[in-house]
């Protein structure tokens, strides 16, 4: 009888030990898919910033080549020229 109990006693702990390991395999493939929809979501909004950026600076480009001529260049260049700065600025931090 005494046997019984330590192989009951014994039973229950390895059950405990795999309600455990389910448990934490079910957040954990929670956890990486959660990571995964998210990292999905900011790619699609990234793609869609790329192609509308494009869309739009041309556009505005386009409408003050109309109003100022050749002379809306030189913001182009400032803002060019600005870029690489940008880049070391923030590597200082």
């Amino acid at each position: 009888q005494q046997q019984q109990k330590q192989k009951h006693t014994s039973n229950d702990g390895d059950n405990d030990k795999q309600e455990q390991k389910e448990q934490q395999s079910f957040g954990e493939i929670t956890n990486l898919m959660s990571v995964d929809a998210q990292r999905l979501q900011d790619v699609v909004s990234y793609a869609h910033a790329l192609w509308y950026s494009v869309l739009q600076i041309s556009l505005a480009l386009f409408f003050l080549w109309q109003q100022l001529g050749v002379s809306c260049l030189a913001g182009v260049a400032v803002i060019v020229l600005t870029i690489p700065l940008t880049a070391i600025s923030a590597s200082w931090t």
